[in-house]
């Protein structure tokens, strides 16, 4: 009866560490997502915080990063992201990128362009350990 006693006992405290630390664990992951609420990540392409620049700028720097406006404790990076050229005022067909590089295809475009074009950037999707988020496009334009 005594080891019967004695068992139940410890099942009962083993039971109330294990709901502590998965009622721990979820509140950690609910003040995580609270916290990346609270950030508001923009994107830019290199270091080209100026949205008027050159096609050489573009391609000394061809990659997407994360900038927030609040010090990112998840760092997020950019996982895939579509262009959109437009030329002359006509847009031309999505070219999608993976990861946050240009790609070939892209940059060779990119490097044909005149001044006065567009290139946008869309469906921007940055990914961290805490979440996955949709940044807004950012628009550059080409000068000469």
């Amino acid at each position: 009866m005594e080891k019967l006693l004695l068992t139940l006992i410890l099942s009962g405290i083993l039971f109330a560490s294990f709901a502590q630390n998965d009622a721990n664990n979820s509140g950690q992951a609910a003040q995580q997502e609270v916290q990346m609420n609270n950030v508001n990540p923009q994107c830019q392409l290199g270091d080209l915080a100026e949205h008027k620049v050159t096609i050489k700028q573009i391609l000394e720097q061809p990659f997407l990063k994360v900038v927030p406006n609040l010090d990112d404790p998840f760092k997020m990076e950019i996982s895939s992201f579509r262009v959109i050229i437009v030329m002359h005022g006509m847009e031309e067909p999505t070219r999608s990128c993976e990861g946050n590089q240009l790609n070939e295809k892209v940059k060779e475009r990119i490097s044909k362009l005149p001044a006065g074009s567009l290139v946008i950037f869309e469906d921007i999707k940055a990914t961290s350990k805490a979440c996955t988020r949709f940044l807004d496009e950012v628009t550059y334009r080409i000068v000469e």
